[in-house]
């Protein structure tokens, strides 16, 4: 990557990068604006005294006009939805403690080429 190019983190929570023995590479705090996909859910019934649902997912909301240069880390249903987008990062390679927490990851997915 050049110089010029900038990662923003446009998920609603901060992203640890993470070496190989676990130590933090870099933190992608969560910015001040969310690439977010709108959910409709409907309830569908009870199983065993659960609520149970359906969501069906409509337009991409807060999708910035692309910059050359300018990334944004985001969930893989966004970048599902918008995958002619290569400036769309994806966490990967998740490192998770004993319990089952997620630390961080190892990198960032931009899908395919």
């Amino acid at each position: 990557m050049r110089k010029t190019e900038k990662i923003i983190n446009a998920t609603p929570h901060a992203v640890y990068m993470l070496n190989d023995d676990q130590t933090i590479l870099k933190v992608f705090p969560k910015s001040n604006g969310m690439i977010r996909i709108n959910e409709t859910v409907t309830d569908v019934g009870v199983i065993e005294g659960v609520p149970i649902s359906s969501t069906e997912w409509s337009e991409t909301i807060e999708v910035p006009d692309y910059v050359e240069g300018t990334y944004y880390i985001v969930s893989q249903l966004v970048k599902n939805a918008l995958p002619d987008r290569k400036d769309l990062l994806v966490p990967k390679g998740v490192i998770r403690d004993k319990a089952g927490n997620i630390l961080g990851c190892t990198r960032l997915d931009i899908g395919q080429k």
